[in-house]
């Protein structure tokens, strides 16, 4: 008998331990909880959203809902702009918290007759009416095609210390050919030439900036054309 009540005080408490558990799931396996408030912690260093307007669409989401589900609220918050992801979790007093964080631009497009962000997962994000990030710009004209490793370019210009500090525009000009604009820092445009080969022809500028002229010198050209193999043109 003694055995057996000791058992009977195990099985409570282990029920004890799993119902709110259970209570915080649905046959389909998505979390959900009663609602009493819910705390957004922003997190990444662009403000394409505030805690404010978080907090509000969230309450929009979760007013009525009881009890709500987790796994949407995340979603809805995934879908605002310039949300790279979002993770939502409660305690067991109703208190909801989220957990946002942000994208973060790598560079500006003008294209057509639209601007945006892509950012650095490669991913179109429209611009924030909070501010506006300092990266480079790309400007392409009608009928131009937008080159899938864009991405790659700028990814590649701002990894480079001495690249991201030269380079603050690009332009798709005519035959689909690029030119990068050093204006910032050394008030030069760059012909890079066509999209193929691109990576080898950064690299020589890159090599010809290290190697061959020195910071204070790259102000006295205008052009450096790297459309020639084996060559660097420089015009003054």
């Amino acid at each position: 008998m003694v055995i057996l009540r000791r058992l009977h005080k195990l099985l409570k408490w282990m029920i004890a331990l799993l119902l709110p558990v259970l209570l915080l799931s649905s046959a389909g396996g998505e979390q959900q909880t009663k609602y009493s408030q819910i705390k957004v912690d922003l997190k990444g260093p662009t403000p394409f959203q505030n805690r404010e307007s978080i907090t509000q669409f969230a309450e929009r989401q979760l007013s009525g809902s009881t009890p709500i589900n987790m796994r949407m609220l995340e979603e809805s918050l995934t879908s605002l702009n310039g949300v790279k992801r979002a993770e939502v979790f409660s305690d067991y007093e109703g208190g909801v918290y989220a957990e946002i964080w942000q994208s973060q631009p790598l560079v500006r497009l003008f294209d057509l007759d639209t601007s945006y962000y892509l950012d650095t997962d490669g991913y179109p994000v429209a611009l924030s009416p909070l501010w506006s990030e300092t990266v480079p710009l790309l400007r392409r004209s009608a009928g131009q095609e937008m080159q899938q490793d864009i991405h790659e370019l700028f990814l590649f210009i701002r990894e480079d210390r001495i690249l991201s500090a030269a380079v603050d525009a690009v332009e798709l000009v005519e035959n689909e050919e690029l030119v990068l604009y050093a204006s910032r820092a050394c008030s030069h445009s760059v012909r890079l030439g066509q999209w193929d080969g691109w990576r080898e022809r950064m690299d020589k500028l890159r090599t010809f900036y290290t190697e061959v002229v020195d910071s204070g010198k790259r102000t006295l050209f205008n052009e450096i054309d790297l459309r020639f193999e084996g060559q660097v043109v420089v015009k003054k």
